[in-house]
């Protein structure tokens, strides 16, 4: 778990958040639509820096048969680390209704 009381900010992001380019933002204009929009094109580096710190503390995942593609490709290059995925992803695996021991177990099975 992160340390609420040494972590003076935490922030959730949507995992699509962590992929989409400038690029994406400006040709796919029609189909990219966050109410407010979290963060700018840019801050993807950010955004993996925060999340194997520790502030970015939940991911939000839609629909996980969608996003499965995607949540390898991040592990297989080793963009997130696995056990900081694993906590911030926690909420969303007791929705899909993981047990807490299984965790780390259903990430390695990506």
């Amino acid at each position: 778990m992160v340390p609420f009381a040494t972590a003076p900010v935490t922030i959730g992001v949507n995992i699509r958040n962590l992929v989409y380019s400038t690029k994406d933002y400006k040709s796919k204009r029609d189909c990219i639509c966050f109410i407010p929009p979290p963060r700018e094109p840019g801050h993807v580096k950010t955004l993996f820096a925060a999340i194997n710190s520790g502030v970015i503390t939940a991911v939000s995942i839609n629909n996980l048969s969608e996003e499965e593609e995607l949540l390898k490709t991040l592990l297989d290059i080793e963009k997130i680390n696995l056990t900081t995925f694993a906590q911030v992803l926690y909420g969303n695996y007791l929705e899909i209704g993981c047990q807490v021991g299984g965790v780390e177990k259903w990430i390695m099975e990506l």
